[in-house]
């Protein structure tokens, strides 16, 4: 699972939750949400059981998006990014 942030061209930033199978890239679920939350990643999780039946391991990567937040919260430079 990994999420991210873009403006997508506009002036309105959405976050990007995707789901997919490690191994093989085969994405389950891709879905731009206003805000990353517990429940919008709880929404894809569902749907993706739903579908695929229980997983046997779960990885959530948020380190990729965690700068760009900080960026966007005026934390950090994007100097200091790079």
């Amino acid at each position: 699972m990994a999420a991210g942030t873009s403006d997508c061209g506009t002036s309105v930033w959405y976050d990007l939750i995707v789901i997919l199978d490690d191994a093989t890239s085969e994405i389950y679920y891709a879905q731009l949400v206003e805000e990353e939350s517990t429940l919008t990643v709880m929404a894809g999780l569902k749907e993706v059981i739903e579908r695929k039946g229980v997983f046997c391991a779960l990885y959530s990567d948020r380190v990729g998006a965690v700068p760009v937040r900080w960026w966007r919260l005026g934390i950090v430079s994007l100097e200091r990014l790079a």
